[in-house]
């Protein structure tokens, strides 16, 4: 048996005893996607202390705005500057690689306010990190993987590239 799912921007009320399915590109996908990305540029933080005489809130927009639409302001210039030419295979030296963030403002990712996770984050961030009873054991990764996940978790906004999902065994 065949099943086709199909997807309306609305809701309305299906009166008629037969209806026709035309097959063709939908841009419900390509709208929904447009509606996200333009929210981006919406304040979340403005609509956590709602003004009462509104009856509700819709929540859109990011916490992560000025990290998202940065690069989009004159007035702010990043100072990224390559490591290498896009098209150089060699691999960098390890102490090229280790250094402090060049960008200035709050670093602190999603568990800013959990010292536990921040101690974790700190200690495991280091080549040698300094374990801790009572540290999560994370089963199946080695030590340079666990360091990008400890980097990973205390900065707000991380690219991630590599690692498989099926990998992290929280026990």
């Amino acid at each position: 048996m065949t099943h086709i799912r199909v997807a309306f921007e609305g809701r309305f009320k299906l009166d008629e005893p037969s209806w026709r399915l035309d097959v063709g590109r939908s841009n419900i996908i390509f709208d929904r996607m447009r509606t996200a990305i333009s929210h981006f540029n919406h304040n979340a933080s403005s609509l956590e202390h709602p003004d009462p005489s509104i009856g509700h809130y819709i929540f859109q927009g990011t916490h992560l705005r000025d990290v998202l639409l940065r690069t989009f302001s004159p007035a702010l210039s990043s100072t990224h500057a390559p490591l290498q030419a896009a098209d150089d295979v060699d691999y960098i030296s390890h102490e090229t690689l280790e250094h402090s963030s060049r960008e200035r403002g709050d670093h602190n990712g999603a568990f800013k306010n959990d010292m536990r996770i921040r101690s974790w984050v700190k200690r495991y961030s280091e080549v040698n990190p300094v374990r801790v009873e009572g540290d999560p054991v994370l089963g199946g990764l080695n030590a340079t993987q666990t360091r990008a996940i400890a980097m990973m978790i205390g900065e707000r906004i991380s690219l991630v590239q590599g690692v498989s999902a099926g990998i992290v065994d929280f026990q």
